[in-house]
């Protein structure tokens, strides 16, 4: 069972950047990192790409704009952006492959940023974390906004995570 802590902050606090800073000061260490961080594309945050930690990947699945293409995007009631379906069945996928990786393939960390709205509802990456949760024995890094923590670590049965203030930076 993993160790989950969640970095927790308001909005625009710098849960994202104190995430990456966690991961680079993790990799300093020789430690092995997974997950994703979602990084805003412009300072206006009108859109978010998720960037694979280990492979740097950038997926765009976020926009408040309903991006044209051939992707599937899907906006909620809940929300004022597009959900890109692509963008977090890829990240779903990769939360499932760590999760059954044999115990000698797992990464030391691994980070999911953000669990919000989405997750609550069901959706994004509730049900891969959940798996992830209980099939993995390493640390799980959660980003969540502070209006949302109690809800999440009752909805993931979570026992006393560590909870991380955001540092903005």
């Amino acid at each position: 069972m993993a160790l989950v802590k969640i970095i927790s902050g308001a909005k625009d606090a710098g849960k994202t950047k104190t995430a990456a800073a966690i991961v680079e000061d993790l990799k300093r260490q020789g430690k092995r990192v997974a997950g994703f961080l979602s990084v805003a594309e412009t300072v206006s945050k009108n859109s978010y790409f998720l960037v694979n930690i280990e492979s740097g990947e950038r997926m765009k699945a976020v926009s408040m704009i309903k991006p044209a293409g051939g992707d599937c995007w899907i906006q909620y009631n809940f929300s004022r952006f597009w959900f890109s379906e692509t963008a977090f069945t890829a990240a779903g996928r990769l939360i499932d492959e760590i999760a059954v990786s044999s115990q000698d393939h797992f990464p030391d960390a691994v980070f999911i940023d953000e669990i919000g709205p989405l997750e609550l509802s069901g959706k994004g990456f509730m049900n891969p974390l959940k798996r992830l949760l209980k099939d993995y024995n390493g640390i799980v890094f959660l980003a969540v906004r502070e209006s949302l923590v109690d809800v999440i670590i009752s909805e993931l049965c979570l026992k006393t995570p560590e909870i991380i203030s955001a540092q903005a930076q």
